[in-house]
């Protein structure tokens, strides 16, 4: 390789001017000579307010200074802060490497609110390959156990290749490993598992998000090799498992979930996945879901199954989804089938609901006794139900029909002395009686 000398010195105090698009201030400089993997580098970065096709950057700092001509130094620290990017957001990161190629001391960390993430060790770069010792793993996370690392592991980074050796954190009960490998000619495999991991982390406080209780176990296992589909299996279990979530006047209710477990296949033919919730005796979810991976087709025209049966008797998370809707008591359940193709699924199956009460306090509806039974096939929907307000009571009854993705049909209402806003500033009392046809 010929042998390369460069000096440079770039400063931009605003980045639309040189890239359409992009915004903030850079300032960089330095120096690299050598050739081949024989080269020696020192240089400055400083960035601040960089904007890019969604991605930012408040604060990027980094500084390195590398001999890899006699192997003799090598020091590197990069500093980024306040990065967002798809609504996910990382208040700091920092890297740094301090020593020789031969022979360094790492560490990289990271922190996301109240979620904090610190790896380091020792570390070795030869022929464009770094060796590294994973000697800790620290993990705080939001209102979660402090977890460490159980014992040393070996991280490996090339030129398309990359492998950990079996690596584990712990806290008390709770337990995460992890290992994997991608060698160069494309095969890679992937483990984790976790034991008692707090479903906590799923969700955040509940001032502003819905919140989980309970606990989560992880088996994976996939594997995979370039001209081959990959294959693998997860179970997910939930134990003890609940969500918390604020209604919309503020009270604070909770939805039992119990027990739960989920086991996903990928087999070379084939992607299939079951469902099974135990929430109480009376209230069950079992789903099951199938896609072929047939090569000759496009993922979108792959065939498509599955089944559904529920029944629950907490609806009182209704109110978070619909808001003008304060409480829901009664029941729900529904079976369905699923088939077609992930482009065009068929489905075909009921559902009702009975609900013995259904309030909207801000016009003060009052809807009880009501029951809706809704039949799904092929393409037409069909719907019959009843309630009662105040005195009076009301019927729905329709059938539509999708054609060229374009509903068809007609729907009736009927009802008699219907109290439907019950206000002191007015009331409102009705009697329709009526259909559409769309």
């Amino acid at each position: 390789a010929e042998e390369l000398a460069l000096r440079w010195s770039i400063s931009s105090p605003d980045l639309a001017r040189t890239l359409p698009g992009a915004s903030g201030r850079l300032e960089s400089s330095g120096t690299l000579h050598g050739r081949g993997e024989a080269f020696a580098v020192k240089a400055r970065l400083e960035a601040s307010g960089l904007k890019y096709t969604g991605f930012s950057v408040q604060r990027l700092a980094a500084d390195v200074d590398a001999n890899l001509i006699d192997r003799t130094r090598l020091q590197a620290t990069i500093a980024a802060g306040a990065i967002e990017w798809s609504g996910h957001r990382l208040d700091a990161l920092r890297r740094t490497l301090a020593g020789t190629a031969d022979a360094h001391d790492w560490k990289f960390t990271a922190q996301a609110g109240d979620n904090h993430v610190e790896l380091g060790g020792k570390g070795r770069y030869a022929a464009q390959l770094w060796s590294a010792t994973l000697g800790s793993w620290m993990l705080e996370a939001a209102d979660g156990p402090h977890m460490t690392l159980v014992a040393p592991a070996t991280l490996t980074i090339g030129r398309n290749q990359l492998a950990l050796t079996p690596a584990c954190l712990a806290a008390n009960d709770e337990r995460f490993c992890a290992e994997g490998a991608l060698d160069p000619d494309g095969a890679w495999t992937l483990k984790a598992s976790a034991v008692r991991m707090p479903l906590r982390f799923l969700g955040h406080r509940l001032a502003t998000q819905p919140q989980f209780g309970g606990y989560l176990a992880l088996q994976l296992d996939a594997t995979g090799r370039r001209g081959t589909p990959w294959t693998g299996a997860a179970r997910v279990d939930l134990s003890d498992a609940a969500f918390h979530y604020r209604q919309p006047r503020g009270q604070v209710s909770t939805l039992t979930l119990g027990q739960a477990h989920a086991d996903l296949v990928a087999a070379p033919d084939r992607f299939s996945g079951v469902i099974k919730v135990r929430a109480t005796a009376t209230t069950f979810l079992d789903a099951s879901i199938g896609v072929t991976r047939l090569p000759a087709r496009a993922f979108a025209d792959q065939g498509l199954s599955g089944t559904l049966r529920a029944e629950i008797h907490e609806l009182g998370l209704i109110p978070v989804f619909v808001t003008e809707v304060d409480r829901v008591d009664g029941t729900l359940a529904t079976e369905f089938a699923l088939g077609g193709t992930l482009r065009a699924p068929d489905f075909d199956g009921k559902l009702r609901l009975d609900a013995s009460a259904i309030d909207l306090y801000q016009i003060n509806l009052q809807l009880r006794d009501t029951a809706l039974a809704a039949r799904l096939q092929d393409n037409t929907l069909s719907i019959d139900g009843t309630t009662h307000a105040g005195a009076g009571e009301a019927s729905i009854k329709g059938q539509l029909a999708w054609n060229a993705q374009l509903p068809r049909g007609d729907v009736r209402l009927a009802g008699k002395n219907l109290a439907l806003v019950n206000v002191p500033e007015g009331r409102i009392v009705a009697s329709p009686d009526g259909s559409m046809r769309v």
